[in-house]
């Protein structure tokens, strides 16, 4: 078992006269993991009790038991509370002190195979959030945050690692459906979040060279609750080359966005074109 306390403060200096100019939060926390009939069982739960927004206590159970041939099965439940930060509630022209906490709650399950130089596991999740803080612009030109009344986020995620001789591979793609769940926006898509995202990086050894390459993909996401301002979605190729001098000396190549691919992340806002990087790393034994 393990258990604790935090602590944390929080201040502002403004000529504006906030009610709340600083906050402590003290959080009293405790872990146990234990072993039952062939299950693994984690439980912890923690109480936070915030200056500004008062006792909130969260939790969360996870289970997970082996099974045949090096598979495994998991699942867990729980609870999270997050606080608006000083910057969500009082950054200059930004200010939003009505601000509301987030409160969520998690459930995921998962079926993970491990064994030898192979990995591959699937998790399906589903995130209930409310009073989501998400940041947009305002008519009258600059950014605030507000409070998204109710979120959920379900989602199915594919990781996979595997090394055949001097090349090894891994990866992991996401597939998900992040929406808003109230108000005009019902059924939209959250801000900047994609509904799909992948990732895959071969690398292999030619002592004492290692090169590289690694390719990101992210779907189509919207830059505005009400999903009018779409974001495209883009690939992008990265590579690399690296190369050790005895023990304590490395010298590595990057060459990112290797095709130039013009993109975007953030409507408006491209995203850097090809670049190179070079890097000597010194690591004394």
């Amino acid at each position: 078992m393990v258990s604790g306390i935090d602590f944390s403060q929080d201040q502002i200096e403004s000529s504006n006269n906030y009610s709340v100019r600083e906050r402590d939060n003290t959080g009293y926390f405790a872990s146990l993991r234990s072993y039952f009939n062939k299950l693994d069982i984690d439980l912890s739960v923690r109480l936070d009790d915030n200056e500004q927004y008062g006792e909130n206590t969260t939790g969360g159970i996870a289970l997970g038991r082996d099974l045949t041939l090096g598979w495994r099965l998991t699942g867990s439940y729980g609870t999270a509370f997050k606080a608006p930060t000083f910057n969500d509630l009082y950054w200059p022209g930004s200010e939003s002190p009505d601000l509301l906490p987030e409160e969520s709650s998690s459930t995921e399950m998962g079926v993970a195979y491990n064994r030898g130089s192979a990995q591959v596991s699937f998790h399906a999740y589903r995130t209930k959030i409310e009073n989501l803080i998400a940041w947009a612009p305002t008519s009258a030109g600059p950014w605030k945050p507000g409070n998204v009344d109710r979120a959920k986020i379900s989602g199915l995620e594919i990781e996979f690692k595997a090394a055949i001789r001097t090349v090894n591979v891994r990866g992991s793609l996401t597939f998900q459906e992040p929406l808003n769940d109230s108000g005009d926006n019902q059924g939209k898509l959250l801000r900047r979040r994609a509904k799909q995202l992948a990732f895959l990086d071969v690398s292999q050894d030619f002592n004492p060279w290692r090169a590289g390459i690694t390719l990101h993909y992210q779907g189509k996401s919207y830059d505005d609750a009400a999903n009018r301002n779409q974001v495209n979605g883009f690939g992008r190729v990265d590579i690399r080359l690296a190369r050790s001098f005895k023990q304590d000396w490395n010298l590595e190549f990057k060459f990112n966005n290797l095709f130039d691919k013009y993109y975007e992340t953030v409507r408006g806002y491209n995203q850097d074109g090809r670049n190179f990087l070079i890097t000597l790393h010194y690591s004394p034994q």
